[in-house]
């Protein structure tokens, strides 16, 4: 854009003050139309329509205010002549700051976010037992969505380790997934993994938001409710630009003592140990379509893979609703990340 100086009184332009702030006004108004139709969200769960929506209020906000604020519209100008990869955008993650607009921005980090209730007797458990059963689905949290070598790649061991043998539907699918991942066995289910060589933590730090609670389970056990969002700021090595990834997982798992099932079942349980009852997970800003066994984020400086948007848009830090089953055949977008 070419510099735009603000006259002084009475200079002899043919046109008052006036209208020539207006047509400075109707310029820039023009230009940031443009800027935000090059920036139309691209396909996939990483369209990212609410956080363009608030800058497109400031700048409009601020050139309705140019005439009554030269010093401020000034400030405005430049910052749109600058290229837009020069230009600062609050509510875009950066190195420097990779919760930049985002609720997870003040959230716990890691481990120490996963707190637990008091442990108290249930059913034919006893508080102690309970307890362990509650270590055990947090050691779980952990492994599959907070410890770095599980993120790079790794499996994730304290979670086989945890499962019941007798559980062996669970651990099969678990293991295929892992090994033969496909559309059906997706590890990303269970865990989050980023391929190495192509996307890395942006930071060491994962946001962490959630509860846990408990209640009896079947044949007199517990069984351990876990709701949690995790956050991670990722980038591409060696390149520039960060992102987020937002994973929720609700979990089930119950810790059953063998001698309060029936007999003719009792050999498929163990001692202290955990049974899947239940797995859900929702994936925000990752590639729809791809099962590689990875998460995929999309960057903004890059073409979306995988299958096209066909689903509706939701804001991955909304926890106040059930995660819809049925919505995760859809390829859906994030509202922001």
């Amino acid at each position: 854009m070419d510099d735009v100086d603000t006259p002084a009184a009475g200079s002899g332009s043919g046109l008052t003050y006036e209208e020539r702030q207006e047509r400075v006004r109707e310029r820039l108004r023009a230009e940031a139309a443009a800027r935000i139709t090059a920036a139309e969200p691209k396909a996939g769960r990483e369209r990212r329509r609410f956080r363009r929506g608030v800058v497109i209020a400031c700048v409009v906000g601020a050139v309705a205010l140019a005439s009554w604020l030269p010093d401020f519209f000034d400030a405005v100008r430049r910052e749109l002549a600058k290229p837009p990869a020069e230009q600062a955008d609050p509510y875009e993650p950066s190195e420097s700051d990779p919760w930049a607009g985002s609720p997870a921005e003040g959230w716990y980090e890691g481990a120490d976010a996963i707190k637990l209730p008091k442990a108290k007797a249930v059913g034919k458990l006893s508080a102690k037992q309970v307890g362990d059963a509650l270590r055990q689905v947090k050691d779980v949290l952990v492994d599959t969505g907070i410890d770095p070598g599980t993120l790079r790649g790794g499996r994730p061991g304290r979670l086989l380790s945890s499962l019941d043998p007798g559980d062996n539907v669970t651990l099969y699918e678990i293991e295929r997934a892992l090994e033969e991942p496909d559309d059906y066995y997706d590890p990303t289910v269970y865990t989050t993994r980023f391929k190495p060589g192509q996307v890395e933590l942006a930071t060491d730090k994962v946001k962490v938001e959630g509860a846990m609670s408990f209640r009896e389970s079947d044949y007199r056990g517990v069984q351990v409710h876990a709701d949690y969002s995790f956050v991670y700021a990722v980038r591409r090595p060696g390149r520039s630009g960060v992102t987020r990834v937002i994973v929720r997982r609700v979990i089930d798992m119950a810790m059953i003592d063998p001698g309060n099932v029936p007999a003719e079942e009792r050999d498929q349980y163990s001692v202290g140990k955990l049974r899947m009852v239940g797995w859900q997970a929702d994936i925000s800003n990752s590639a729809c379509g791809v099962y590689d066994g990875f998460l995929h984020p999309q960057f903004d400086d890059e073409e979306a893979i995988g299958d096209p948007v066909d689903g509706p848009g939701a804001d991955p830090y909304d926890r106040g609703s059930e995660i819809d089953d049925d919505a995760r055949a859809e390829c859906g977008y994030a509202t922001r990340v």
